[in-house]
């Protein structure tokens, strides 16, 4: 194989990577509630090339009781953090990842019923003011639909982020970094 294939081939593996790099990225999460609560997570990349989506629905309780919540778990060791384990860097990471996503269009439907109708009602002045503060911005929409019938909660939210993977380059550099300083620090002598 001669050099300007290899350097055809070269250039064509940074160019796709650069490329990956500098396409935005963009997720939309969707929630629908009623008799039981379905949901449907969807990332498109490379400008549309690469999709990637997964839904799924977690079922009610049949029988009108709630399930159980999990236990809870304590830390045997006093409060203290392990050691060996960087959770400063993990969590700065976390925040300016955090910071980097651009949210999009959103959209939050309720539908809300109690047994008392007037209970009903103080909910819905209580809930209206937050409501008209939601959806007084150009990206997110808000409703909330009283139902003076009966109990009932429906409804459904969706929301889109787009972020730059270019815009977390530093940020996972510096990760790499503090990683590394930490696990020679933690390695035994």
């Amino acid at each position: 194989m001669g050099w300007d294939v290899a350097l055809g081939l070269l250039a064509g593996v940074v160019g796709l990577v650069g490329l990956a790099v500098l396409a935005p990225v963009r997720s939309t999460v969707g929630i629908q509630l009623d008799d039981d609560l379905r949901w449907r997570f969807r990332v498109v990349g490379l400008f549309g090339l690469v999709r990637i989506g997964r839904s799924g629905a977690l079922a009610a309780a049949k029988d009108g009781a709630a399930a159980p919540p999990p236990p809870i778990r304590r830390r045997r060791s006093g409060g203290r953090r392990r050691p060996g384990v960087p959770t400063g860097p993990l969590i700065r990471f976390a925040k300016t990842a955090v910071r980097r996503v651009r949210l999009g269009d959103g959209r939050i439907d309720l539908r809300i019923g109690l047994d008392d109708p007037a209970d009903t009602g103080m909910l819905m002045a209580v809930a209206m003011p937050a409501v008209a503060v939601l959806g007084a911005g150009d990206r997110l929409r808000a409703s909330i639909e009283p139902d003076f019938e009966g109990p009932r909660l429906e409804g459904y939210a969706h929301i889109t982020a787009r972020i730059m993977p270019a815009a977390l380059l530093g940020p996972a550099a510096r990760l790499a970094w503090d990683l590394r300083g930490s696990a020679s620090r933690n390695r035994p002598q």
